[in-house]
């Protein structure tokens, strides 16, 4: 698909043609009396040494991980505790305090 896609960008932008093709594009084999082929078999080699992506590792341990949803648990049912015993008041305890 990518070379077909290349192929028309080349067709559409620089007219180029199968006929022409040969007499358009002149491929570089040397740099100032040097082969210039080594660059791509490098390249390539290089590639192959670039490290394989790490496996995913959870950020915490499953205890961690579990101590912390009972801890936040815990706190938010306290302060929903608090605050309906504090909304849920009569109202002649909200007159004293202002």
């Amino acid at each position: 698909m990518t070379a077909v896609v290349s192929w028309v960008r080349l067709e559409e932008t620089c007219k180029v043609s199968p006929w022409t093709i040969n007499n358009t594009f002149s491929l570089l084999l040397q740099i100032r009396g040097t082969n210039a082929g080594w660059t791509l078999g490098y390249m390539l080699n290089m590639t192959n040494m670039i490290p394989a992506e790490q496996p995913f590792t959870a950020p915490l341990s499953h205890s961690t991980y579990v101590f912390l949803m009972f801890f936040f648990s815990l706190l938010l049912a306290i302060e929903i505790t608090a605050a309906l015993f504090i909304l849920n008041k009569p109202a002649h305890f909200w007159e004293e305090m202002v």
